[in-house]
């Protein structure tokens, strides 16, 4: 696996299971106590490094383990 390997919006939300505008607000920073999603604008497009995303999913698994 390479660490430069890019991934399409499409490939992220069917990798992560989400719907479109959860996807968005979640890529937007705007979900209360979750971190943005990591991505690179070229113009228009939005693409994600597997790496960074990979990084964020256990980013995301640490902050829900913690115990209140």
């Amino acid at each position: 696996m390479n660490n430069h390997n890019l991934l399409t919006r499409k490939e992220v939300m069917e990798r992560l299971r989400l719907r479109p505008a959860f996807f968005s607000k979640l890529s937007n920073g705007k979900v209360k106590g979750m971190p943005a999603l990591p991505a690179v604008r070229i113009g228009r497009r939005q693409l994600f490094r597997e790496a960074a995303l990979n990084q964020w999913i256990m980013d995301v698994e640490k902050l829900c383990n913690v115990a209140p």
